[in-house]
């Protein structure tokens, strides 16, 4: 009996994390005009949704905008991982004078909101005119990744 409370817990509970994605799913395969139904399985179903949102003959460029995003997370991952590697092995494993005042700057600047930072930034960035590019992105991306 016990292990039989046990199956409906986990079924309770994968039905509350799954049920939003169902939900969303079953939405974007209605048409438009059933997108507010409440009934839980679609009656009209179509994917006119996802041609609208990839068709670029209609304005959109949403595949450029996760080319974009791609671009932006990889190098942003590529380096910060690559700069946080080198400067924690440095951080744990050698000893340098100021390696604690280094450590106190890291821990200060984690501690800094990174919101704090995007006014200046947009000015920073517009008087250096970077300003829709990707370095303007990725450069504030890369600081706020690194503790």
């Amino acid at each position: 009996m016990k292990k039989i409370w046990h199956y409906v817990g986990v079924i309770f509970i994968l039905f509350w994390g799954l049920a939003p994605f169902y939900w969303m799913l079953i939405t974007a395969l209605r048409d438009s005009a059933h997108t507010f139904d409440t009934t839980p399985w679609p009656t009209h179903v179509t994917l006119q949704n996802f041609y609208d949102a990839l068709a670029t003959d209609k304005g959109n460029d949403f595949l450029g905008a996760i080319g974009n995003s791609l671009i932006i997370s990889l190098s942003t991952t590529a380096i910060a991982v690559a700069v946080g590697v080198f400067t924690a092995y440095a951080i744990a494993r050698l000893d340098f004078p100021g390696k604690g005042i280094v450590t106190g700057v890291i821990l200060a600047a984690s501690m800094f909101p990174g919101i704090a930072l995007v006014t200046p930034l947009f000015q920073l960035f517009g008087d250096l005119g970077w300003i829709g590019t990707y370095r303007a992105m990725i450069i504030p991306n890369i600081s706020f990744a690194l503790p």
